[in-house]
Parts: structure tokens; sequence; C-alpha cells
């Protein structure tokens, strides 16, 4: 079985809600997939680092957990969400 493409692997992901985590990430799309990106791999590592496998994968599930919060409260600071539990 071939693994999908990262940014085409969203099939799970509604893309309304895809598409408002990349407009809060930047008004540019291109430099709001570069952030996305950025802040996927970031995770991949905490994930890789803490020993949780397949690390790419929970990268992918915590971008969804927070582009379905995003429906329905601010988040002011995406890349910090872990910092301060999201509050």
């Amino acid at each position: 079985m071939t693994r999908p493409n990262k940014l085409n692997r969203r099939d799970d992901l509604l893309s309304e809600q895809f598409e408002r985590l990349l407009r809060h990430l930047d008004e540019n799309r291109e430099l709001a997939g570069e952030k996305y990106e950025d802040i996927r791999r970031k995770l991949a590592r905490f994930f890789a680092w803490n020993d949780c496998f397949p690390e790419e994968e929970f990268a992918d599930m915590t971008l969804d957990r927070v582009a379905s919060k995003l429906a329905t409260r601010r988040i002011h600071n995406i890349d910090g969400l872990h910092r301060d539990g999201g509050q």
C-alpha cells in the first residue's frame, strides 16, 4: 500500500476545516502551507522524541483536532497551543 502525499492526506478531515486552519496560519496559501508543514514536522519530532509511533500519524491527528477546534473557538497561537493547553 502506498502512502498518500502529506498535504493530500486530509480525507478524514473536512475540507472546510483544513481550509480554515490554513487561513488561520496565513492569508497567503503558499505561506500557510509552509507553516503547516513546519508545525507538522515539529509535532512529529516531539512524538518521536517521546517514543510515540507512528509519529507522523500522531502529528496529523493533532492537527486534525486543532482544525476541528477552530470551528468552535478562537485559537490565538496555534504554534504555542501545546504550551498553554489550548487556553
